[in-house]
């Protein structure tokens, strides 16, 4: 016979299982005395034993995991108190079904980007009117820290260079070595707010006028082109964007604007493609900004002045949230979704294997099921022939086949009262004369 340990169940709510092997008779010689080993020793009674517990993991039918907590309960000598019928028996599993699932799901994901932040510190940002520097600060740590920022990673660099850095308009160096760089948003560790802090790049007085544009913008795309091909700190391969957030004219190094423009519509067309965003504040060229952007494959934000129609007025932090929008990308993946499904009590089970030395015999198989589970309340189902036999009983079983049979099977109506127990144990017993449906 094959299939005798086969517990098949089907997807539902949790419940405990418990299966209940029985065999021999009450005059079998080889059952011991309760109580009492062959040497003279003590034998553990089932009672104490059902509380010694093992975990071990079960494979259901179709592969998944169940949780089993199964009781090795030493056999023991039960004698039936009407001689009818004697049995030697173990406490067998009960398991709460919760099989893990691992299921393959579509979702379509915003896909990670850099952002590279490229601030004026000019003197003009505190000269003529104190609030812009603030502005800047509170609008970038909103953004950096907003958790709609998530899958970014932010780079962060302020212009002119700081006192002592080394830097040259004309190649970007200096320009192109950001303060923090790749930082994780948002930021929840503060390390671009406690940038913002260091008085060492706060706006001076000194140098009022001091704003190459030329060394940011050829910063920014050198950045980000080599960021791009940083296949060790860049192994998913990232794009990168550029923010430059000024509030006045070139004055210093290239102050041609078509020359500038050039390098951002270069780094744009290039391999790179490189998009550089510019923000203007109060003071900032507008009209320039907004050709330059534009070259640049991108957007221009006016967050300071209504001074032309052709850039949008806004906030800072909406210009970068717009910035966030525009260069937010989105890819369809395939991912695994590890999820648990708890079972009902299923409507037929492989018959188990007798234990050792005994032999199968049809005619001495019953069923008993209890619906919450507790012994005290099990009611033995009665056995039929064939499905037909069933008729409505909700207290039936049968035979696979009942020549050769390899399962057990609840009876239809029997199966809807199996299914809505909340808890229950099902006992398939061998030993005693099989009972008919009355």
């Amino acid at each position: 016979m094959t299939n005798r340990h086969n517990f098949l169940f089907k997807p539902s709510r949790q419940i405990i299982v418990a299966l209940l092997l029985v065999v021999g008779c009450a005059g079998d010689q080889n059952s011991v005395a309760e109580g009492s080993s062959d040497d003279g020793g003590s034998v553990q009674t089932a009672s104490d034993a059902a509380s010694n517990v093992v975990k071990e993991n079960v494979t259901t039918a179709d592969g998944g995991l169940v949780t089993d907590n199964q009781s090795r309960a030493p056999i023991v000598s039960i004698t039936v108190p009407d001689g009818s019928c004697g049995a030697i028996t173990t406490q067998a599993k009960e398991i709460a079904v919760e099989i893990p699932v691992e299921k393959q799901k579509e979702i379509t994901k915003p896909k990670p980007f850099a952002i590279y932040i490229m601030l004026d510190r000019s003197g003009s940002m505190i000269q003529y009117n104190s609030t812009k520097w603030k502005t800047a600060v509170s609008s970038i740590n909103t953004f950096v820290t907003d958790t709609k920022s998530k899958g970014i990673y932010a780079s962060f660099k302020t212009f002119p260079l700081k006192d002592g850095e080394a830097g040259d308009c004309a190649s970007g160096t200096g320009y192109n070595e950001p303060e923090v760089k790749n930082v994780p948003l948002p930021d929840t560790s503060g390390v671009i707010s406690t940038l913002l802090d260091d008085p060492a790049l706060q706006p001076q007085l000194i140098g009022v006028g001091n704003t190459p544009l030329e060394g940011a913008l050829r910063g920014l795309s050198t950045y980000c082109n080599s960021f791009q091909q940083d296949k060790q700190n860049n192994p998913g391969g990232m794009k990168c964007v550029g923010v430059l957030i000024t509030d006045g004219e070139p004055t210093v190094c290239d102050t041609e604007p078509e020359n500038l423009i050039n390098i951002a519509s270069g780094a744009f067309s290039g391999a790179g493609k490189i998009k550089t965003y510019a923000v203007g504040m109060e003071g900032a060229g507008f009209k320039f900004l907004g050709e330059l952007a534009a070259a640049a494959g991108a957007n221009a934000f006016n967050v300071g002045a209504a001074t032309d129609a052709g850039v949008p007025t806004m906030t800072l932090l909406d210009a970068l949230e717009q910035v966030r929008e525009y260069s937010t990308e989105f890819e369809t993946v395939i991912e695994n979704e590890l999820t648990y499904e708890t079972v009902t009590l299923d409507c037929e089970w492989g018959i188990p294997d007798p234990p050792e030395y005994e032999a199968f015999d049809r005619n001495k198989v019953n069923v008993e099921f209890s619906p919450t589970g507790d012994s005290n309340d099990s009611v033995t189902l009665g056995y039929v022939e064939s499905e037909k036999a069933c008729g409505d009983s909700a207290k039936a079983w049968r035979y696979d086949n009942i020549d050769n049979p390899e399962r057990v099977i609840a009876c239809p109506k029997t199966c809807d009262v199996i299914k809505a127990a909340e808890k229950g144990k099902v006992g398939i017993i061998f030993g005693c004369e099989i009972i008919p449906l009355q």
